[in-house]
């Protein structure tokens, strides 16, 4: 499947999708994109899905593991090599007392380097 977005300025953008089901689609939109747009989703090179959409302005958040915004955040990182590959890494650890994590030191760096 591959996924289609004309924001409201028409420009068309391919969409990277997270997950695809027969009733759902996760997809992500490029920074700046808000206002009205259309989704067209095709499969083997036919339109299957076509709709409108409406793209809102947010702000990136970061979640904590305690909830009080100032303890190990409950986060990944990921770094992409120039061919794709991506190597993951979580940032905190999980402690044995429920709500109990701390900060994991990290040093990401894309496959191969």
């Amino acid at each position: 499947m591959t996924l289609f977005v004309v924001d409201s300025s028409g420009v068309e953008q391919q969409v990277p999708l997270y997950y695809a089901s027969p009733g759902q689609i996760n997809f992500v939109v490029r920074h700046g994109r808000a206002g009205s747009a259309t989704v067209r989703a095709m499969v083997g090179g036919q339109v299957v899905a076509r709709g409108p959409l409406v793209i809102d302005a947010v702000a990136p958040g970061l979640f904590t593991a305690n909830s009080d915004g100032s303890g190990a955040p409950v986060a990944v990182a990921v770094a992409t090599a120039t061919g794709g590959a991506q190597s993951v890494q979580l940032l905190f650890t999980c402690g044995v007392a429920p709500a109990v994590a701390s900060r994991r030191r990290s040093t990401v760096h894309p496959p191969g380097r």
